[in-house]
């Protein structure tokens, strides 16, 4: 018997080896004499209906196993892509707090203070090329006058708070260029929040209180003053720091008064002196943006 009488163990003598026909993967038997088929024509069909089937669950498989792989692809990929935005992110925040914002910390400590540096139009450039040396504070502070300890502050990074004179005067004395260019970041707008007068002495506070008033929560009282003791440090100087603190005391106590608030007045000996050394300082726009509104007098 040939290869294809291995098939066919028990069929009956109608349907020999010779009478087999190979089509596709289908194997056949001719038609008996009776005209019904053989017995290896179902045995035929039964195999080639398993094979299919088979196939059929193979390649379902294969399918499902290449969409998995696709799928896991692309979140490997958006993975990444995540972590790469995420690290950009981060390192753009931290390049931004590092160069553009300064936080100081007063005493009594109600609010977080923010300034917001600006590029001072002289000087050397040191956007990528940091220096690095002894810090030395200037005496006097403000810098308008002669320094009494310039052999000291030689070759260290000095400290001067920033004022109107050290901005344009001093740069001018300087006498390496005529007058600086207009510095946008440091421009400021109509109502001030603060006008002083020192001959008096005495002080006017323009506060944007919004919808807050007597009738608001406590809470809601508390927030706008404190945000614009927050806004407002950086709008004004002071030659000792018992005067600052002297000085935004009477803003809240005003401001409170504003929203028809009793409240104990500042001791007013400390004012005057804080009064008669202030000075201001134009502020950056965003804080005439983020205390909007009409005006409150006091």
């Amino acid at each position: 018997m040939n290869d294809f009488g291995q098939l066919v163990v028990g069929v009956d003598a109608a349907c020999t080896p010779q009478s087999f026909v190979l089509q596709g993967e289908v194997v056949t038997c001719e038609i008996d004499g009776n005209g019904a088929p053989s017995s290896i024509t179902s045995f035929a069909t039964r195999v080639s209906g398993a094979s299919v089937a088979l196939g059929q669950m193979i390649s379902l498989l294969m399918l499902i196993l290449v969409v998995w792989l696709m799928l896991l692809s692309t979140a490997a990929i958006i993975i990444c892509s995540t972590a790469i935005l995420v690290k950009s992110v981060r390192h753009k925040i931290l390049e931004f707090r590092g160069f553009r914002y300064v936080q100081i910390l007063t005493a009594p400590y109600f609010g977080i203070p923010i300034i917001r540096a600006a590029p001072a139009q002289y000087g050397a450039d040191l956007k990528r090329s940091p220096v690095e040396g002894e810090i030395a504070i200037a005496e006097p502070l403000r810098a308008c006058s002669a320094l009494t300890n310039s052999a000291y502050v030689r070759g260290r990074i000095v400290l001067v708070e920033r004022s109107d004179y050290f901005l344009v005067e001093q740069f001018l004395i300087s006498g390496k260029s005529s007058l600086p260019p207009k510095n946008p970041v440091c421009s400021f707008s109509d109502g001030e929040f603060i006008q002083i007068d020192r001959d008096l002495p005495s002080v006017t506070f323009n506060f944007r209180l919004g919808s807050v008033n007597q009738s608001s929560e406590p809470s809601e009282h508390q927030n706008i003053v404190e945000r614009h003791v927050t806004y407002l440090q950086d709008g004004i100087g002071f030659d000792h720091v018992a005067q600052r603190i002297a000085f935004f005391n009477l803003m809240r106590t005003a401001a409170y008064g504003a929203l028809g608030l009793a409240v104990q007045d500042e001791y007013l000996k400390s004012v005057e002196g804080a009064l008669r050394s202030a000075y201001l300082i134009p502020l950056l726009p965003v804080v005439y943006e983020r205390l909007g509104g009409d005006i409150t007098q006091v």
